[in-house]
């Protein structure tokens, strides 16, 4: 939506994500999504991103010595895993500071509690009378749900509170090797001189961690799935690196083709197949009213093969987001981030991450799908692979 039609469809209202994620920016609305997305929007500022590039390349790094080792058998391999563990890695290790080493399988509680509550999240919300809260958190579901979410909230929390001592004992942030998004939620100030709540500093770090976890590896994943034999992405990637190995700030402004694919697989295959929100006023549509407060399912997936905007939409191509192909009236045509004042905060550091992802593992890797393993769509909260994704990986 845009900000002009943002009036009439406001806070997304995922109730369970509420619940197990707290109020961050996904779920607040009015005065205090307003001031927090204002105390939060210099933590994604261009300097502050450019500071977590390093970081990435490791990351990165790791994953693609994960899928050589996998690979040495010549077998295919199920990358989704990898990419999970990977993107989760990311996200603590850029935003929080934190060396979380899930992709050498520590913390596994708290990776396994994440995916479990995601999946009970999408089971919930598809069955209206699990909604009833007196009645689920009766059920073992319910009481499973719990306990994820106090592996989780306490996994969050001493993050925080060691790094509130931290910042007690040494006042100079730029001692730190880079500015983080936990950094600024810790010494953000609105214009009262009012800082964040500790319940809203851990609601935030809940909501990025999840939120920009599992749909980059979503992403990621589809984006290899689809590579195939698509030289030119390598052709693209080998254009801009040259024989670098490290991808640098500079370089992924440089990319074309490789941007151009990775925004055709959030079209076609839509890692957040569905939007939610929660309109602030009546809206008639096609002779119908629709009261105030209804939750308003956007499905971005249908939105993003409507034939009207998409021709051939079932047809994967890049070229769609060439700049001479590209049509402004069909601004709202793509969602990936939604679009007006809610979009996504952390856009620029998830397609960054993608990006750099993609540009290694082509750069290192041959990819070739496995013709004898079947791969359908999941939509959940976000769009799974139904059976894994599995790929050949043949070292260059």
């Amino acid at each position: 939506m845009s900000d002009t039609k943002e009036n009439s469809s406001a806070a997304l209202t995922l109730d369970l994500w509420t619940y197990s994620r707290g109020e961050g920016l996904v779920c607040s609305n009015g005065k205090k999504w307003e001031r927090n997305r204002k105390l939060l929007t210099p933590a994604f500022h261009f300097n502050i991103l450019s500071g977590y590039v390093s970081v990435m390349n490791e990351v990165v790094d790791t994953l693609m010595d994960k899928l050589e080792t996998a690979t040495t058998d010549g077998k295919s391999v199920d990358i989704f895993p990898f990419t999970c563990r990977s993107a989760l890695d990311a996200i603590v290790s850029c935003s929080l500071s934190y060396e979380g080493n899930f992709q050498d399988y520590q913390n596994l509680d708290y990776i396994n509690a994440i995916q479990r509550i995601l999946e009970i999240e999408s089971l919930r919300y598809s069955k209206p009378w699990q909604m009833i809260d007196s009645l689920f958190y009766l059920s073992s579901t319910g009481q499973e749900l719990k306990r994820l979410c106090k592996t989780t909230t306490d996994f969050s929390e001493n993050i925080i509170k060691t790094r509130t001592k931290d910042l007690k004992c040494h006042h100079d942030l730029k001692e730190k090797r880079h500015l983080d998004f936990l950094d600024i939620l810790l010494t953000a100030r609105d214009e009262q001189g009012n800082g964040l709540t500790f319940e809203e500093i851990h609601d935030e770090v809940n909501t990025i961690t999840a939120a920009g976890f599992d749909t980059t590896a979503c992403t990621i994943g589809w984006t290899v799935y689809a590579l195939g034999l698509w030289e030119m992405v390598f052709q693209d990637v080998c254009g801009v690196l040259g024989d670098e190995t490290d991808i640098k700030t500079k370089h992924l402004g440089k990319f074309s083709y490789l941007t151009q694919f990775v925004k055709e697989t959030m079209r076609f295959y839509s890692p957040v197949p569905v939007l939610t929100r929660r309109n602030e006023h009546p809206i008639e549509l096609d002779g119908y009213e629709i009261p105030t407060g209804c939750s308003i399912n956007i499905q971005s997936y249908l939105i993003h093969h409507n034939k009207h905007v998409w021709t051939d939409h079932n047809e994967f191509k890049p070229e769609w987001f060439d700049a001479e192909n590209r049509d402004d009236n069909a601004i709202y045509g793509f969602l990936p981030f939604s679009v007006g004042s809610r979009n996504c905060i952390g856009q620029v550091f998830a397609m960054n991450e993608v990006k750099m992802t993609i540009a290694k593992l082509v750069k290192k890797f041959e990819i070739v799908k496995d013709p004898d393993h079947e791969t359908d769509l999941r939509p959940e909260i976000v769009m799974r692979p139904s059976n894994g994704i599995k790929v050949f990986l043949k070292k260059r």
